[in-house]
């Protein structure tokens, strides 16, 4: 063996061991990347999540507002649908009788005067981020073709100020959208 030839081959050796790791400094810009990108991605990931929770509220009322027209016609009387404030919400309520004739409570099952009946009923919890702004809303559905009275636009809103309207017309069908388009797939209010 050549002393010379192993000298340099022990050298480079040395030379390429060095540099095989992470100075401090990259480590340290790589790790301020992660987090970076994690911070951003959570908060992304959070802000979809809430705008999810809208949409899915916007589409549980629009199933109401078709359950209540649809119950109207199938049971041949005037049915109403009342959205009424909570203290941690909304409650939705699909009653026969006049207007007010059946409130929510607090912790349980509405109650009704005399005659009449709850025929279904949703609370709406405000702390997941959506809430009713439209919380005293009476609709009444006719029996002959589903006609509703009043017409009205339902309101729902996150804690970002994004905003979906159910907007229900004399036919009582609805149609959703979103003011100045804050919500992507929706047309503008």
């Amino acid at each position: 063996m050549n002393p010379t030839r192993t000298g340099l081959q022990n050298g480079r050796t040395s030379l390429s061991k060095r540099h095989l790791g992470l100075t401090l400094v990259e480590m340290l810009c790589s790790l301020a990347i992660t987090a970076s990108t994690i911070g951003v991605s959570t908060s992304s990931m959070r802000d979809m999540m809430l705008s999810q929770r809208l949409q899915a509220a916007a589409a549980e009322l629009e199933s109401e507002v078709q359950l209540a027209r649809s119950t109207a016609v199938s049971r041949s009387q005037v049915v109403r649908l009342a959205i009424q404030p909570l203290d941690q919400g909304s409650c939705t309520i699909i009653h026969t009788g006049p207007k007010n004739a059946c409130q929510c409570t607090p912790d349980g099952p509405p109650i009704c005067q005399a005659e009449s009946m709850v025929l279904h009923f949703n609370p709406h919890d405000s702390r997941t981020g959506v809430k009713h702004l439209s919380t005293t809303v009476s609709l009444a559905f006719s029996p002959l073709a589903g006609t509703v009275t009043p017409t009205a636009t339902l309101k729902l809103s996150d804690s970002k100020g994004r905003a979906l309207h159910q907007v229900v017309n004399l036919m009582g069908r609805t149609r959703t959208c979103s003011p100045l388009s804050a919500i992507a797939g929706y047309k503008p209010c």
